[in-house]
């Protein structure tokens, strides 16, 4: 028969039906799972279905290390593993396949799946499992390495890992047939596929320095938490002259600029600031520093007009990035070039909160935990602003500076107050009048939350969430109650809540460091079914246990 050109094509499945959705799975391998005295140089893999071959290099790993890369050969289902060289005797091997292998649908694992032989008479039947979390939410982290070391050696950690799995799509891992003994487990976001922790990955500290590998393998009680591992501060890369007065300082990453937690750095005396010219004399003052929302690596620093020339920017400020690394001193030299601007007036930026809209006639009501106020382009020492009801009549609300460019208004006065008010700003560029219509919400309107805690070894930190949405927090408070009431939510709020043991009393969370060893601070994760009920305190149905498990357990148990 003669094949005609358009009608040998490469054969697929028949159309029609469900896509594939069932990730592949070993028929056999050989030598079988767990067999002893093995003397061959080839394993091969028989699947139930054809695999993407190409993936599959990607997803194997091999413990011990080999003297080279092995050889990989086959298609469709079955798949052969070639060593490079002789094997070591009485050695436990161990391939794993993680969960970036692949069948020809697309489909992956969703778990690594792990061979193991013995070229001796005994294979190694130790066994380690745990869970892995995110630490924003507290969702498995699923498809994150899972490295295991001989110990927390500085040293050690550079180099590739004895062992290595990773999550299933639960967050859980397991090692089987690794040698009985104590580890020290590390979960990487191995984003460069390495195999070694680099600076940057994400990584999950574990609960405690040493997990034993025995024949049960029991999950610790604490899980594992994948957050972000930066001990490097912010550093200022440029600073630049942008008017007479006004000096643009960037830096190497964002800054906290959260207006939840407002602080004081900007104000002359907060920070440590000084000017220089190129002789080393003193040339006035540093003022002001100040921000904008927008953009978050940039600072700006107010001070005394300067002629053209060279100088240097000295000193440093109270400042930090999101994981609380604090501006460290130094000296950075910037031009001043002619001609150059004037400062820019202050500028009406936004309402705070940011999602805060303003409908013409219509009052916005502003809920107790939220910080309401005004946010300026730079620096003003006062707002010109009048509050009135909707008569006309003056209204006495408290405006407080927070900083340069941030005012708060009617903290104090929220829950004696719910009528409606006009807000009005004058003198602000552009030079129209910037207003706004509020209402405080009534307490007959919100409701609370009643947490109930236990085996919290410090004070417990809650930080409150609109549920499925990720945004920053609309509330956090500390307590040293087990019992804490989360009250002033609006009514049908769903609530999402994040708490933790602030240990340390810096009120952050603390990820732990891996060197020196010390776990994370215990964290857990709180999802309301119910929405707030106005005028209701809604308890919460479990107890959150934050476990007993000390930052200096590493200590004790040495």
């Amino acid at each position: 028969m003669v094949c005609l050109p358009l009608a040998c094509a490469v054969p697929v499945p028949p159309g029609g039906g469900a896509p594939d959705s069932t990730p592949p799975s070993i028929v056999q391998t050989i030598p079988s799972d767990g067999q002893t005295n093995f003397s061959g140089s080839t394993v091969e893999f028989e699947f139930d279905e054809a695999i993407d071959v190409r993936t599959f290099g990607r997803a194997l790993s091999i413990t011990p290390d080999l003297v080279g890369p092995p050889r990989i050969s086959g298609s469709g289902k079955k798949i052969k593993v070639r060593f490079p060289g002789e094997l070591r005797e009485s050695t436990t091997y161990i391939l794993t396949l993680d969960v970036s292998l692949r069948d020809l649908h697309n489909v992956s694992l969703d778990s690594p799946i792990s061979v193991a032989f013995s070229t001796g008479d005994e294979i190694d039947s130790g066994k380690m499992s745990g869970r892995l979390l995110h630490a924003s939410s507290g969702q498995a982290a699923g498809g994150i390495d899972i490295f295991a070391f001989a110990d927390n050696d500085s040293l050690t950690l550079k180099s590739s890992p004895l062992y290595r799995t990773q999550t299933a799509s639960n967050g859980s891992f397991r090692f089987n047939y690794v040698s009985t003994g104590e580890y020290f487990i590390v979960a990487v976001g191995d984003a460069n596929r390495n195999r070694l922790m680099d600076e940057g990955e994400k990584r999950g500290v574990p609960p405690l320095d040493r997990i034993p590998a025995d024949s049960v393998g029991a999950a610790p009680a604490r899980p594992w938490i994948l957050a972000v591992h930066d001990r490097i501060p912010p550093t200022i890369e440029r600073v630049r002259a942008v008017s007479s007065r006004d000096l643009e300082l960037r830096f190497s990453e964002p800054l906290d600029t959260d207006v939840n937690h407002p602080s004081t750095f900007g104000f002359p005396g907060s920070h440590q600031f000084t000017l220089q010219d190129s002789l080393g004399n003193s040339v006035g003052d540093v003022g002001e520093l100040y921000f904008t929302e927008s953009r978050s690596r940039i600072l700006i620093a107010r001070v005394d007009s300067l002629p053209p020339g060279s100088y240097s920017l000295q000193g440093s400020a109270p400042v930090s990035d999101s994981l609380g690394n604090n501006m460290q001193e130094g000296e950075w030299p910037f031009t001043v070039s002619s001609p150059i601007s004037q400062s820019e007036p202050p500028a009406f930026l936004n309402w705070t909160p940011d999602s805060l809209v303003v409908i013409p006639n219509q009052a916005r009501r502003v809920w107790t935990p939220e910080r309401f106020g005004v946010r300026l382009s730079s620096p003003a020492a006062r707002l010109l602003v009048s509050i009135t009801d909707t008569t006309g009549a003056s209204v006495d609300l408290s405006i407080n500076r927070l900083d340069p460019t941030y005012f708060e208004i009617g903290k104090e006065q929220r829950s004696t107050r719910d009528a409606p008010f006009l807000v009005e700003f004058e003198g602000l560029e552009p030079d129209t009048t910037i207003s706004g219509l509020f209402q405080f919400a009534s307490s007959r309107l919100s409701g609370a939350l009643v947490l109930e805690t236990k085996n919290a070894s410090g004070p417990v930190v809650i930080e409150v969430f609109l549920r499925d949405r990720e945004t920053l927090p609309v509330m956090t408070i500390s307590s040293q109650d087990p019992s804490i009431t989360l009250g002033g939510l609006p009514g049908g709020f769903r609530a999402r809540l994040r708490v933790y043991v602030d240990l340390d009393g810096n009120g952050r969370w603390n990820a732990g460091s891996l060197r020196p060893f010390q776990p994370s601070e215990p964290v857990g994760w709180v999802v309301a079914d119910e929405p707030v009920r106005a005028r209701w305190d809604t308890v919460l149905p479990d107890t959150l246990d934050l476990g007993t498990l000390p930052a200096d357990s590493a200590a004790e148990n040495k």
